[in-house]
């Protein structure tokens, strides 16, 4: 599904037009999305499919180390592209 995931009325109108049953237990999974979103909206995305889908999971992937050799090529690759990318803190956890 594409949709801006910080625009919850586009989430919801994607899925609704994708003839989701709410009811049925749904896997929600993100790789590499939520580093991009404000940590606010991320919060209310995760609320609203809390509080829409009794009987969700979610799996969410992000970069976890700015120390790690892929996350500092994938940074210096997007400054090439002059890409204006809102990264998030991320945690001191070690890859």
């Amino acid at each position: 599904m594409d949709a801006d995931l910080s625009v919850l009325s586009q989430v919801e109108k994607k899925l609704k037009e994708s003839g989701i049953d709410k009811t049925m237990p749904t896997l929600f999974m993100s790789e590499c999305v939520l580093v991009y979103i404000d940590s606010h909206k991320t919060k209310e995305l995760l609320k609203w499919i809390a509080d829409e889908f009794p009987a969700a999971m979610f799996i969410n992937y992000e970069q976890v180390s700015t120390q790690s050799k892929i996350y500092q090529l994938f940074i210096r690759v997007h400054y090439q592209m002059c890409s204006s990318l809102i990264f998030q803190p991320t945690c001191s956890a070690k890859c």
